[in-house]
């Protein structure tokens, strides 16, 4: 009987999630606009990871979150949300 091989395991970074910073483009067109959700707070198309010492009300606070940008009112100290979203919340305390 002949083991299975496990799939090769790659170090190299997806192009997809990280791109380089074009600073000519920026020097000829500019810093690009920005796409909030939430401004200042959440950008549109971005990973959001919030992280601190424990017992802060960061689950708290996610969950709020969570729930403003579902149905579209504010979030965070009544940041205005633009449209509702379609979220998953994950906590994992």
């Amino acid at each position: 009987m002949s083991e299975a091989n496990p799939p090769e395991m790659t170090l190299e970074p997806d192009p997809e999630l990280i791109k380089p910073i074009d600073f000519a483009a920026i020097k000829r067109d500019g810093i690009p606009k920005i796409n909030w959700i939430a401004k200042p707070y959440l950008v549109d198309q971005e990973l959001n990871l919030w992280i601190g010492d424990g017992f802060t009300a960061k689950s708290m606070l996610a969950l709020d979150t969570a729930l403003g940008l579902a149905s579209g009112t504010t979030v965070l100290f009544n940041s205005p949300v633009a449209r509702p979203y379609r979220v998953a919340y994950m906590d994992e305390d």
